[in-house]
Formats: structure tokens, sequence, C-alpha cells
């Protein structure tokens, strides 16, 4: 519930994804690529986002859940050891 004063934040408003890495990954969600990394605030929709992350110079992949809530800003790093 907000507080009092505060306007309730609508399920329509996006939320922000800043994702960082070491070494560079490229970024899709849902087969849709987002870019390289680093990421600012990448507006997204409400709701848990499955990203993939990959370095074909590496010969890696993985992939990371993110939970996006309305107006807010998740930010994450993820780090990859070389094979």
């Amino acid at each position: 519930m907000p507080a009092v004063g505060e306007p309730p934040q609508a399920a329509s408003e996006p939320g922000y994804l800043t994702l960082d890495s070491a070494p560079w990954a490229e970024v899709s969600i849902s087969g849709k690529p987002l870019g390289s990394t680093p990421l600012l605030r990448i507006p997204l929709p409400p709701g848990r986002h499955t990203l993939t992350l990959s370095n074909p110079e590496l010969g890696v992949s993985t992939t990371y859940v993110v939970e996006i809530e309305p107006g807010a800003t998740v930010s994450r790093f993820v780090g990859w050891e070389r094979p």
C-alpha cells in the first residue's frame, strides 16, 4: 500500500534494467536483442523476464531472471570466468 500522499504506481508503467558484465555480453530477452553490455536504464514491462547473455568470443552463454517492478530500476552485474 502506498504511503499517504504518494500516488499509486500504474501497473503499465515500465521498470528499468541496468546490466553490466565482465567480460562483455550480448543480451537478449525472449529472442529480441537488447544490445551489448553495459546496458543503462532499458525500459521493460513489469514482471519476470528471462535474459540470455552470450559472449561468442569466449563461447559462453547463460540465462538470468530479473523481476521488474513499475517505476523501479533493477541493476545487475554478471561476472564470467574465462574458460
